[in-house]
This record gives structure tokens, C-alpha cells and sequence, in this order.
């Protein structure tokens, strides 16, 4: 009976202190090598979002609102924008057709900038260009 209290202990002892120990390998690890992923950004649905151009053609801000009579919020594009639409990327040539479209604008939460505007899928009898 002895034996089995003391193999009930040590399984018991071996339990506790193993997940510690993994934990505090995980978090070191956690720390130094890898950089945070989560709340790195926020995203913003917009009836109706604006591209501002330069003359170049690039886009220099983004606008949006969630609704015709609501406050818009303007952006910063990231260096990296990107516009997808239908799940592609858009090319440059159909940029400008995009303005007043609905898309989900997604927002670096440390810069305030924009990294990606997703716009809504082409509604039946719409076209547009990818």
C-alpha cells in the first residue's frame, strides 16, 4: 500500500511541475522570437469609401462612412495598400472605378494607417474591372 501511495505521489509531483516548466520555455520564447499577432489591427466597414489619387495615379488617402449622412474618416495609405476585390488584388487601371463603392477598410492599430481595403463583391448586372 506504501508503494502505491508514493507512485501516486510522484505522478502527482511530475504533473505539477512539468506544465510549469513548459510554460516558462513557451513564454521565453513567446517574448523573444516571435512579435505579437493579436489586435494588431482594427477594421472599419464603409458604405461608402473614397480613394483620393495624386496625378500619378496612387492612392494618397482613404475615405470612408459608415453611412451617406455620417462623419467620414480618412486614412493614410500604407506603403504596402493593398485594394482587393472578389478575393483578387485590383490592378492599378481600375482603381479610379472603385470610389463609391462599400468595402471594409483594415487599419494598422500603432501607425492609424491603412493596409487594406477590401471592397464588397460586385453586386448581379454590376461590372467591373480586376
Amino acid at each position: 500500500m506504501r508503494s502505491i501511495n508514493r507512485l501516486v505521489f510522484v505522478l502527482m509531483v511530475l504533473m505539477l511541475a512539468r506544465p510549469s516548466a513548459f510554460a516558462a520555455d513557451t513564454m521565453s520564447l513567446d517574448l523573444v522570437d516571435t512579435p505579437p499577432l493579436i489586435n494588431e489591427h482594427v477594421s472599419f466597414e464603409a458604405e461608402i469609401v473614397d480613394l483620393v489619387l495624386n496625378s500619378s495615379g496612387e492612392v494618397v488617402q482613404v475615405v470612408g462612412s459608415a453611412c451617406e449622412r455620417c462623419d467620414k474618416k480618412r486614412y493614410l495609405p500604407s506603403r504596402g495598400l493593398r485594394l482587393v476585390r472578389d478575393g483578387t488584388d485590383v490592378l492599378p487601371e481600375a482603381i479610379g472605378g472603385l470610389s463609391g463603392s462599400s468595402a471594409t477598410i483594415l487599419i494598422n492599430k500603432a501607425t492609424g494607417m491603412a493596409e487594406q481595403v477590401r471592397f464588397f463583391a460586385a453586386k448581379a448586372g454590376e461590372s467591373h474591372e480586376n
